[in-house]
């Protein structure tokens, strides 16, 4: 296991493109760790740099206290696992697990117990005969996985290993992946452009845009307390709706309701523009004989409905002004509730799921509405 610090980490290229600004981070030791962003924001090139692939602009890698910048990656002791599996065709699957332990030297007697456990702990013990071409997708990452856990390494890192792979796939590999984590207490770090597997695999998250990090924590608080826009926007399925709002006479005016705002929000003063976050389950729906405080109400007309089991998402819009005559918003709602596209809908907000950002900087205001008694 191992502890992995990047201290002021960058990357420059030739022609000016600068992958990664300066970064720092720690990932613990046994920690799994996600790096998570749109495509192009540098979080492969970080795990890249992490591995010994690439080599950054400045800045310093440090394992377990040790510096390792200059190390080739065989020396870092650092399991690579990749999006394309990266498996020998004409090597059967104990071939290709044993394959790294051959390289560094290890005899038949030293390899086979090594191969033998790898294939016993991902369920590979019938399937070692085999090559690749007669294996599935999720057969096959696990044969890449074992390959990687037969060098013993101190981590795993593992660059986008699921996106290959179908849908009902992906969600049976990220439960094997975390049970392998706990298995073995190893340090992994995971590269991922999709949030829910950020959301469902990670310890904690570093969530990256344009080679900077935006935000690192735990799942639970990316998605309770984003930290600006883009990270609100990312994290979250469906993502957060977003409004212009503004504070007037100590309520927070919105585009179809005013709500009423704590007494910290004394420290936004009268006028001020706001953007207001509200995930989909801030919204309740309302009958009309419920009592609820009728300046949280509004109406809106269904656009599209989204039927997913256990959870309903309505689709609306509500008018807007200026250059925003209209915002699309998206609702939670429970699918015992009838629901008809084109129909009116009668929705409050619960203004405990209020996240208010700085309109012009995009930064989280530390001012969270509360409900009236």
């Amino acid at each position: 296991m191992a502890r992995i610090e990047l201290d002021d980490i960058s990357k420059h290229y030739p022609d000016g493109t600068v992958a990664v600004h300066p970064t720092r981070l720690t990932i613990e030791d046994g920690e799994f760790f996600i790096l998570v962003g749109p495509s192009g924001c540098g979080k492969s090139t970080l795990l890249n740099i992490m591995v010994g692939l690439t080599a950054p602009t400045a800045g310093e890698v440090r394992v377990d206290g040790r510096a390792v910048t200059g190390l080739d990656p065989r020396a870092r002791n650092m399991a690579m696992v990749f999006q394309n599996y990266a498996l020998y065709p004409h090597m059967t699957v104990a071939e290709n697990i044993a394959f790294p332990l051959r390289m560094a030297g290890l005899d038949k007697r030293e390899m086979e117990p090594r191969v033998a456990a790898a294939a016993k702990m991902l369920e590979l013990d019938d399937l070692l005969g085999r090559r690749p071409a007669e294996l599935s997708g999720g057969q096959r990452q696990r044969v890449a996985m074992a390959r990687a856990m037969v060098r013993e390494p101190v981590a795993f890192l593992l660059d986008e290993p699921l996106s290959n792979l179908d849908a009902r796939l992906r969600v049976q590999m990220r439960d094997e992946l975390a049970r392998l984590h706990r298995r073995l207490g190893t340090t992994m770090v995971y590269v991922t452009h999709d949030q829910t597997e950020a959301m469902t695999l990670g310890q904690r998250v570093a969530v990256l845009r344009e080679g900077r990090v935006q935000q690192v924590d735990s799942p639970r608080t990316l998605y309770e307390a984003p930290a600006n826009l883009f990270v609100a926007g990312f994290m979250g399925a469906p993502t957060m709706n977003l409004l212009p709002g503004v504070v007037r006479g100590g309520v927070l005016v919105l585009p179809m309701v005013e709500l009423p705002l704590p007494a910290a929000a004394g420290l936004l003063e009268e006028g001020r523009p706001v953007t207001v976050g509200l995930r989909p389950e801030a919204f309740v729906r309302v009958a009309e004989d419920e009592h609820v405080a009728r300046e949280r109400v509004f109406e809106a007309r269904v656009e599209r409905v989204e039927w997913l089991g256990a959870d309903g998402f309505v689709h609306f819009e509500v008018a807007g002004s200026g250059d925003h005559a209209h915002h699309r918003l998206v609702a939670r709602v429970a699918p015992a509730l009838a629901v008809t596209v084109g129909a009116p809908v009668c929705l409050a907000v619960d203004a405990d799921h209020l996240h208010l950002f700085d309109a012009h900087s995009g930064q989280r205001l530390d001012v969270t509405a509360t409900r009236s008694p």
